[in-house]
């Protein structure tokens, strides 16, 4: 069946079957998320959604749980379908391997034991390896020391890729782009060009040049965040007095608690926004 029809179904449901607000807002996400997936599969493996689907009628698509059991079926058929494309070490090496469309990719870093998932952007002749993304407040980023360690959210959606996995991307020295967009101004990025973060055991510490920084986003981020270490709102590492993480709701590299950083709505951003609508973090290099 076409996802066409599947996302009608998925719409087109009486009042009597969703009751609520929320459980309108969390068909449209997964309808957004549905579509996304099927034309990744569709895209990069058309003969296994071809020839290997499975999957039953869904004309008769309706509730919420019946959605939410689609959606976790099509990342499992996602997932086999990545399982037949080339491995590389970010989305860069897909890029010079070819890849143009952007989605959910493997990666897997040198030595390391197993792969995992990322999404890949591919812009500028780069691929850009997507390490925070946020866009409409579904996941909560209020949240403790390992789970930013370990990242948490929907790859395909809000996520924040992990501490670690941002330290092993970035040892050799990435550049860095944020894109933001907020209500009532324009859109805007930056662009970093010297990025990495140190290890655990040195609570993440950021460094971030802002030298060859180019972008229209104001430089709220090398001037006051570059030496930060990583703070949580159970592993308090900021130079305030009290605890930025719990003040903001959010992990981050903090000096003080303004500046730019996470919030659980949003990112801050000085100068620019104090609230953003969308945001995105992404890594790649030369």
């Amino acid at each position: 069946m076409r996802l066409l029809t599947i996302l009608i179904a998925i719409t087109c449901t009486s009042g009597g079957l969703i009751g609520y607000d929320s459980q309108k807002q969390e068909l449209f996400i997964l309808n957004q998320k549905i579509q996304t997936l099927y034309n990744l599969i569709e895209s990069r493996c058309p003969s296994y959604i071809h020839k290997r689907s499975t999957d039953q009628d869904l004309s008769v698509l309706a509730e919420v749980t019946v959605a939410r059991e689609l959606y976790q079926k099509l990342l499992r058929k996602y997932s086999e379908c990545l399982g037949e494309v080339t491995e590389a070490r970010d989305c860069q090496e897909h890029y010079e391997n070819g890849a143009r469309n952007p989605g959910v990719y493997k990666i897997r870093f040198e030595n390391a034991s197993q792969d995992f998932n990322v999404w890949c952007n591919f812009s500028d002749s780069h691929g850009w390896t997507v390490i925070q993304r946020r866009e409409n407040g579904s996941v909560l980023f209020d949240r403790p020391w390992i789970d930013y360690k370990n990242g948490f959210g929907d790859i395909s959606g809000e996520h924040w890729l992990g501490n670690e996995k941002i330290y092993l991307l970035t040892k050799t020295n990435q550049i860095l782009n944020v894109q933001l967009e907020t209500i009532g101004y324009p859109p805007a990025s930056g662009t970093w060009q010297e990025f990495y973060t140190a290890a655990e055991s040195d609570k993440y510490k950021l460094s971030v040049n802002g030298t060859n920084y180019n972008g229209s986003l104001p430089d709220s981020f090398s001037a006051s965040h570059d030496g930060m270490l990583f703070s949580t709102k159970d592993s308090d590492n900021d130079l305030a007095p009290g605890n930025c993480a719990v003040q903001n709701r959010g992990g981050w590299w903090f000096s003080n608690c303004g500046d730019a950083h996470v919030a659980d709505t949003g990112m801050y951003w000085g100068y620019y926004a104090y609230r953003t609508t969308f945001s995105v973090m992404m890594v790649t290099r030369d």
